[in-house]
């Protein structure tokens, strides 16, 4: 029987060899297990009492299925991508926005009419 830790040492050793790098497949896998909490946490509606649930079961998928994981958040991040070009063909913000500056009134440029202006005595 092969040990889980070493299946996931044996994954992050060809990934890292693929990649020529290392640190950003580590930072990659640290998200995809906090992508895995998010998703099952909003999706099942947990709460703090479940956490310890959560948390166990992302470890559990991260020692035996880490590919998936990593899919997972490929997975993820392409939808996000295709969602970001999706809004830049279709949004100018020059066009559709204006300039919060341009809504801005100073205290100079506020216009008072003497007459309508409360005095206190």
């Amino acid at each position: 029987m092969v040990n889980p830790i070493s299946d996931v040492f044996l994954f992050f050793y060809r990934e890292c060899n693929r990649r020529h790098q290392v640190v950003p497949v580590f930072v990659e896998f640290y998200a995809a297990i906090y992508l895995q909490v998010y998703q099952v946490w909003k999706h099942q509606h947990k709460t703090i009492t479940d956490s310890g649930f959560v948390l166990r079961e992302a470890e559990k998928l991260a020692k035996k299925r880490p590919r998936d994981l990593f899919r997972n958040l490929e997975r993820v991040l392409a939808d996000r991508q295709s969602l970001i070009k999706v809004d830049e063909d279709n949004f100018s913000p020059k066009a559709k926005q204006p300039d919060i500056l341009d809504r801005f009134a100073g205290v100079c440029d506020l216009k008072v009419d003497e007459e309508e202006e409360v005095h206190l005595v």
